[in-house]
């Protein structure tokens, strides 16, 4: 789920005897005043009426000191500090000058709101820097109080403000909006660093103050989803309505995700149907439940998920897929851009209208879906008339099993995970170089938002026949910036990853594109994927390692593979190189082909479909949009020297070089 992410401080231990703050043990010597009574008894008795009346009694460590410091002195011991907690933070560092702005009342304020000695002198320090002056921070103190936040939401505020980041009046807004929500501590500090980082405005986390409430989790990946976008101003406009407040709370019983039970509670407030809107909360109910369970955030270094869904699992009675189910991963986005018109494709009437129960899915080949997929992408011609009907990617959907996540990051940093996949994707017995696509698999890892990688990845399969595909995918974006090396065959990597930008066909939106910065290494084909955009950079591909009859050999006993490249807006090629030359066709398809530093092998067939079918030459930093785009591209079957537009002949509605080692053509 969106994220049950580990909140955790850590305890400060304290030396109260040695601190700056500890309690005053002496007082002046008589023969210095020449009585007990001397001039710094008004002091004193200020002193006194801002200490609790039991010492000790509800006060942080900060305030303790300082009231101690405040409370009435005990008998002289050296080292000791000032009974006036002035001058207590005077010599904490503050110049008396500045010190003298603030009266003993607010000292003891700021102590309480600070709750340790360590963001006391923290905050004092920032005054003293003159990052801060004293009316801000007694304007922190406040806005910590109010908010009943203390130690990590005060440090915050106090960062935030001295960092010019908020204004004590934003700060304020903050506060307010804590008590709404009865934020912790924890939550008070992540809604002070998402406004001061800009993620959220004031108003938007009012927005959202009472669905979130004291999850700080929750609010944390609330705050998350509104900077990626994913969280839109209509989402929190439903998360404020008066109705949600009620179905909020039946949901996030069922999940700790505040967005996927906002989802749930959303679709419940659009339905008009009363009669149906009373039997669909039961299955909504339900839905969260199980997507809670489906949508963890995992951490891939070793072992595979345990949890598997096949066809079989879903068109069971009694599985917990149904419409509603559908309806509720729809709306949190996990089928990306164009999930609802493409559900409503496949699952007919019985999705689009206000029906519920279990799915029934007809269809039971992947060759059945490729109709869908321009539906998917929105675009009237796809890759998939090239593909539709032919047997090679006509795999029964019971051999392909998905192992869902919210997001998945792969590896660990610093070293290499070994992770085994052989059990989901074993070698077909009898087999031999003719695999029927009856007994191909497919076993996909895939995210309802983001996959990145944090690590080197190796996924070990012993079984390296042309049999199967690994598929990593997710709805939102991947990252790969660590190396995924396949050692078994076939390895696709894709995603949703739309964007809307104006120049989306131009221009990579590094926050939403498919991001490809590493090595990836595979036995057979690759192919990457993405709805929206693709950019690889600085990457080594290296294909066909498989069926070598012996390592080092250079003698494979299989065909060469191939390498395709699919983007609905704009793929971005630069420095990308091949470490071998099995590589057989490279198939490109996008509205702009931007590329750029690149030889292709000698051995290479090249395709490019773009939207208009031209080319254009020296344009990396300005491409042509609907055009296929090259800058320092060589094809050695072609000439040693980089393309030009004289290596090209137009052949029908075809760009075509010389052997046909590079065609372009539109879609």
């Amino acid at each position: 789920m969106k994220s049950l992410k580990l909140i955790t401080s850590a305890l400060i231990v304290i030396s109260l005897s040695s601190s700056l703050f500890s309690q005053n043990k002496g007082k002046k010597k008589d023969s210095e005043s020449g009585s007990s009574g001397d001039s710094s008894s008004a002091e004193q008795a200020s002193s006194d009426s801002a200490a609790p009346s039991e010492s000790g009694a509800g006060e942080s460590v900060a305030e303790a000191a300082i009231t101690g410091a405040a409370s009435q002195p005990q008998a002289e011991s050296a080292g000791s500090t000032e009974s006036n907690p002035v001058v207590t933070i005077v010599r904490a560092g503050l110049p008396l000058s500045t010190a003298a702005t603030l009266d003993v009342s607010k000292i003891v304020k700021i102590a309480k709101a600070s709750s340790s000695l360590a963001n006391f002198d923290g905050a004092i320090a920032q005054v003293k820097a003159g990052k801060l002056t004293t009316t801000e921070l007694d304007s922190i103190a406040d806005s910590s109080l109010k908010a009943s936040a203390s130690s990590s939401g005060f440090s915050a505020a106090v960062t935030a403000v001295a960092e010019d980041k908020i204004s004590t009046e934003q700060l304020d807004d903050i506060a307010d909006s804590s008590v709404k929500g009865s934020f912790t501590d924890a939550g008070f500090a992540i809604a002070v660093n998402g406004v001061a980082d800009g993620k959220l405005t004031t108003t938007q986390l009012d927005n959202i103050a009472l669905a979130t409430g004291s999850d700080a989790s929750a609010l944390e990946d609330t705050v998350e989803g509104i900077a990626s976008g994913r969280v839109t101003d209509d989402d929190l406009t439903n998360l404020s309505n008066s109705e949600f407040a009620d179905t909020k709370a039946i949901y996030l019983e069922q999940s700790t995700n505040v967005l996927l039970a906002s989802s749930a509670a959303n679709i419940e407030l659009g339905i008009s149907d009363t009669t149906y809107k009373s039997s669909a909360r039961g299955y909504l109910e339900s839905a969260v439940t199980l997507a809670d369970q489906l949508l963890q955030d995992v951490v891939l270094s070793s072992d595979l998920p345990t949890t598997d869904i096949t066809l079989s699992n879903i068109n069971s009675a009694d599985s917990g897929y149904t419409l509603e189910l559908v309806r509720l991963l729809d709306k949190y986005g996990a089928f990306g851009k164009n999930g609802n018109a493409l559900a409503s494709s496949v699952l007919g009437s019985s999705f689009s209208t206000e029906a519920t129960g279990t799915i029934s899915v007809s269809n039971d080949s992947t060759n059945d879906y490729l109709t869908y997929l321009s539906t998917l992408t929105g675009k009237s011609s796809t890759f998939h008339d090239h593909l539709s009907g032919k047997s090679v990617i006509d795999v029964p959907l019971s051999n392909v099993k998905l192992a869902p996540a919210n997001t998945y990051v792969l590896g660990v940093a610093g070293k290499t995970s070994n992770i085994d996949v052989n059990s989901k994707l074993p070698e077909v017995e009898d087999t031999d170089f003719d695999i029927s696509p009856s007994d191909e698999n497919i076993y996909i890892l895939g995210a309802a938002k983001d996959i990145t990688t944090a690590g080197a990845v190796v996924f070990d399969n012993k079984n390296d026949a042309e049999d199967h595909a690994l598929v990593i995918g997710a709805a939102d974006q991947v990252i790969v910036s660590k190396s995924i090396t396949y050692k078994g065959s076939n390895l696709a990597i894709g995603q949703g990853g739309v964007t809307t930008d104006t120049t989306k066909e131009s221009v990579i939106n590094q926050d939403r594109a498919l991001l490809i910065a590493a090595d990836i290494s595979t036995g057979g084909n690759l192919a990457i994927g993405s709805l929206g955009q693709l950019q690889i950079s600085g990457a080594n591909f290296t294909l066909g390692t498989a069926n070598e009859t012996s390592e080092g050999s250079g003698v494979w006993t299989s065909d060469e593979d191939n390498l395709y490249l699919y983007a609905n807006d704009l793929i971005e090629i630069k420095s990308l190189t091949f470490n071998n030359a099995r590589l057989d066709d490279v198939y490109m398809e996008a509205i702009t082909i931007n590329l750029k530093d690149i030889t292709f092998p000698s051995t290479s067939d090249v395709f490019l479909r773009t939207r208009d079918g031209t080319i254009a030459f020296e344009t990396f930093s300005s491409p042509t949009v609907g055009a296929a785009n090259f800058t320092n591209v060589i094809h050695p079957d072609v000439s040693s020297t980089k393309l030009t537009e004289e290596h090209f002949d137009r052949v029908g509605d075809k760009y075509v070089t010389s052997h046909n080692a590079v065609s372009v053509g539109k879609f």
